[in-house]
């Protein structure tokens, strides 16, 4: 809800600053086009990520510090909100928040009406963001991007922004054109007005990217962490073309018609442009939730799902705690000891196919469920009950560690019931499962706090979950609670069995 309804404010911001900046109606269309017809721009008002509701703060900001050049006497309260929601949605606008505040003083300087005040108030509420960015450079949280400006930070961005790779070579000329084009304006190079400003501020989100992949070693953004450089293109391509004639204007708006044909050849009601491929098909959580009441125990999933936030939002909604184990080429034995397999058609995973009935598939989704049809009956060779009942605050608790000698002959998992209470407040309580053997090391990481819902962070319901072991090999497993900021967390019985089962 609140990406649709920043979306509405995004509207709202493009209508004042084609009211009060734009001279002609085409200029209007033009802006109103290369903004709301990006089906990227589109993809995140409609996903529970903080870009597009960014995007629609990075307008508000605009329309705000544009205002301050303006008037005689500025307020500056509401330029430093709207950055700061705009940054608080996306750290990737810090450098453009700072630069802003940077022309900013210029501008006021230039006037001769500098204020310390102003600029002290902008320059604190930055604080705050820039040791939360280092705090997460220094977890190694941020790590999405790549190194290839050219063909990524720009070419896929860009042609994600248009909505077609075809058209990539189109809309490029449009950032080369505003940066040739502004260069050359001596009302852009020799003063400090509106249009300076507005370039500049292009200017410095084109380079502060580079920048800190330089000095910082942080990567280079691409899609989602970059289309709002895309954005302030388009804004400063309309606004210049305005200020040079109708004429203009009007070129400036054909040339924008164009990403109407990206749009409808790259929008999709039912997925999303940047995760086409991710849509889990209906009734998964459905048909495990059955297994688990016939069974009595938790089933092992197999798939090469690679997007875990949508998984960790179904359990949410269907109040349920349910993982699943990605498994490597070299890993493919574990597959036999799987209930089902959720897999893409284009799936490398090794598997008899003879084994699995299809019993979740959806047209829209690339990802089908399938279903172990070979019966086996698992033996329960040793079950461990561990009592802990009471508060527990220590980094690791073990739950669980044995040698097991390599047997094809059979299959064998882990499973494990645990009661616990966690508390409202935390992140990072994980289970951590490792298999370490001769040539073959695994080590599956799952942060409870993303799978246990607030009734169960009660301690309502047990929290269980069966683990495949490799038989293939000689193999050293330890399954162990690893509370990294030492929580005081109220752990009850917990119950390790380890089953076997003949493959055949």
């Amino acid at each position: 809800m609140p990406n649709v309804l920043s979306f509405g404010l995004l509207i709202y911001q493009v209508m004042i600053f084609a009211k009060k900046r734009l001279h002609y109606t085409s200029s209007a269309v033009a802006i109103s086009l290369l903004l709301f017809y990006s089906t990227l721009v589109l993809d995140f008002f409609s996903l529970c990520r903080g870009y597009g509701i960014s995007l629609a703060f990075l307008m508000w900001f605009i329309n705000e510090f544009l205002a301050t050049l303006e008037k005689e006497k500025p307020s500056y309260f509401k330029v430093v909100l709207s950055g700061c929601f705009m940054v608080g949605a996306n750290l990737n606008l810090l450098p453009l928040f700072m630069g802003a505040l940077i022309l900013s003083v210029a501008f006021q300087a230039r006037s001769g009406k500098w204020s310390p005040t102003p600029t002290v108030l902008w320059g604190l509420s930055a604080i705050p963001f820039v040791i939360y960015g280092f705090l997460l450079k220094q977890k190694g949280l941020l790590y999405y991007g790549t190194d290839k400006f050219i063909d990524f930070t720009l070419g896929h961005t860009t042609a994600l922004y248009v909505g077609s790779h075809a058209l990539y070579w189109y809309f490029l000329p449009v950032l080369i054109s505003i940066i040739i084009f502004h260069l050359s304006d001596k009302t852009v190079r020799f003063s400090l007005n509106k249009s300076s400003a507005m370039f500049l501020l292009f200017l410095l989100a084109f380079l502060a990217p580079i920048a800190q992949h330089i000095l910082l070693g942080s990567p280079l953004p691409q899609d989602r962490t970059y289309m709002h450089v895309l954005m302030l293109s388009a804004l400063v391509f309309v606004y210049y073309a305005d200020r040079k004639s109708r004429i203009i204007a009007q070129l400036a708006m054909a040339y924008s018609l164009i990403i109407i044909a990206g749009f409808f050849s790259s929008f999709k009601i039912d997925r999303s442009l940047v995760w086409p491929k991710d849509i889990i098909p209906k009734g998964v959580i459905v048909e495990l939730k059955r297994f688990t009441d016939e069974n009595d125990k938790s089933p092992i999933v197999v798939s090469d799902y690679r997007n875990p936030s949508v998984w960790e939002y179904l359990n949410s909604i269907n109040q349920s705690a349910y993982t699943y184990f990605r498994l490597g080429n070299e890993e493919s034995s574990l597959v036999s000891s799987a209930d089902y397999l959720m897999l893409s058609e284009d799936s490398e995973l090794n598997f008899n196919p003879t084994d699995f009935d299809t019993i979740v598939a959806e047209a829209r989704s690339d990802y089908a469920l399938l279903r172990n049809k070979v019966k086996r009956s698992a033996e329960v060779d040793t079950v461990y009950e561990i009592g802990q009942n009471g508060l527990y605050s220590d980094p690791f608790f073990i739950l669980f560690q044995g040698d097991f000698n390599a047997d094809s002959s059979v299959i064998r998992a882990v499973d494990i019931e645990t009661q616990m209470r966690l508390p409202n407040v935390g992140g990072d309580f994980q289970l951590v499962i490792s298999q370490e053997s001769e040539g073959e090391n695994r080590r599956d990481v799952i942060n409870l706090y993303r799978y246990y819902t607030s009734e169960q962070i009660s301690g309502s319901k047990p929290f269980r979950i069966r683990i495949p072991i490799n038989t293939k090999v000689n193999n050293n497993v330890s399954i162990y609670y690893w509370n990294v900021h030492q929580l005081s967390v109220h752990l009850e019985k917990s119950i390790v069995k380890v089953e076997t089962s003949p493959i055949r």
